[in-house]
């Protein structure tokens, strides 16, 4: 984290951004906001783990969507949670959204995104989580799903048990770390010198080899219980939320002669999809870029700082076309039902977007198009991938969010059967 030099002279265009940024951006020092006309509560991911937000009561005729937004492992990343294509906050942690009764979109964007569609009833709490971070669900660094879960408290690290295994982890690492710089000066200062000064040559004696020798082998086996202590917490957390999660959130829509189904990322897509299924499945990845680097050569590369209008960018929905026909797209897998032969899949994901904060100038072409070329055998699924790099950089010097052309990578993959 921190600055990095940036691939070529300028951090100019998309051609100078090397895929190694796909760092997450990190607000700093952590914090939360909310954006337009629905009632949101907010609080950041250290308040949540410590227990210190409070459900909130719905107004009357409304249901809440209670998320937790964690798009980084450790926390401090300035995720955007998306609600019907609106922009409701930015920053991770806990928002509480009060909507209208009726089906609802909401997107959670870091990295990558994800999207999930619910029904909402008036007095209901629907909660959702994202599947980006190591620390609460998942590790997966690129997949974002997002979950429905029956509370959020399954999420919270809590009782004594797991207090008692995270400090018992992490004094037994510094216990081994202790152990070996001890055993090291030790050794160091029973040893037999012969000559002064920095030309002296050191002979440890037989006590103190005899010392550092059994010291580092007792060091690695404190090091290996240490260790084991924090997965055995982080363990534990998992099995208990994995087996309330639910991925099945994707909608449907109507498409050509059939019904186009959305299927969350890191789902087993064989045994989601109808047996005999024939058809595509196109998985929309986005991998958005958000640094702060001056215009000019030579510049430094920053993933993380306090800028707020930068931690509030977001990325817009691409649009796809099967054979010149519009499908319901968005970021996640899509699966359109289509009939045996030779297709054609058109991209289109579109670099400018409209900030709730600040403002935002574009560079270049407005938007980056792609196709392929693709063959649907009987009874089998094509499966495509479409990969968009969509650039967001801080300009401090002017004081605005810059946009480049998107890159596009279109790419077919191994064809397989639903069971």
């Amino acid at each position: 984290m921190g600055a990095r030099p940036p691939a070529k002279p300028g951090y100019l265009d998309a051609d100078d951004v090397p895929a190694q940024t796909m760092d997450a951006w990190v607000q700093f020092p952590a914090r939360v906001a909310t954006f337009g006309p629905l009632p949101v509560t907010a609080a950041p991911t250290a308040d949540f783990v410590a227990g210190d937000t409070a459900d909130v009561v719905p107004e009357p005729g409304r249901g809440v969507i209670d998320v937790l937004l964690s798009t980084r492992s450790g926390g401090g990343a300035a995720g955007v949670l998306l609600v019907d294509g609106a922009v409701v906050g930015c920053g991770d942690g806990r928002y509480q959204v009060q909507v209208e009764p009726g089906r609802r979109i909401v997107e959670a964007q870091g990295r990558g995104a994800a999207q999930a569609c619910v029904d909402i009833v008036a007095g209901q709490r629907v909660c959702l989580t994202t599947d980006q971070t190591g620390d609460l669900v998942s590790a997966d660094r690129h997949v974002s799903p997002i979950a429905r879960v029956d509370s959020l408290e399954r999420l919270r690290p809590k009782g004594s048990g797991s207090k008692t295994a995270r400090a018992a982890g992490w004094t037994l690492l510094a216990l081994a770390f202790a152990l070996f710089v001890a055993a090291t000066v030790f050794t160091y200062e029973t040893a037999d010198r012969v000559g002064s000064g920095p030309f002296a040559r050191v002979y440890p004696t037989a006590t103190g080899q005899l010392v550092f020798w059994l010291s580092c082998p007792a060091a690695l086996v404190v090091l290996v219980c240490g260790g084991f202590a924090l997965s055995w917490d982080r363990t534990r957390l998992q099995n208990r939320v994995r087996g309330s999660l639910d991925f099945d959130l994707g909608r449907q829509e109507p498409s050509g002669g059939g019904t186009a189904v959305q299927v969350a990322d890191g789902r087993r897509h064989r045994e989601i999809l109808p047996a005999g299924a024939t058809g595509v499945l196109v998985r929309f990845q986005l991998r958005q870029h958000r640094v702060s680097a001056e215009r000019r050569a030579g510049a430094p590369v920053l993933h993380e700082g306090d800028v707020p209008d930068l931690s509030a960018a977001y990325a817009a929905p691409p649009e796809a076309t099967v054979d010149g026909f519009a499908v319901p797209v968005s970021w996640g897998g899509w699966f359109y039902p289509l009939p045996p032969g030779a297709h054609r899949l058109a991209v289109a994901a579109d670099g400018r977007f409209d900030p709730v904060r600040g403002t935002a100038v574009h560079t270049g072409e407005t938007t980056a198009r792609g196709e392929i070329a693709f063959t649907v055998e009987p009874g089998a699924v094509a499966d495509l991938r479409v990969r968009a790099d969509v650039y967001r950089v801080w300009r401090p010097e002017a004081g605005h969010v810059e946009s480049f052309t998107p890159r596009l990578d279109l790419k077919a993959k191994k064809p397989f059967r639903a069971r």
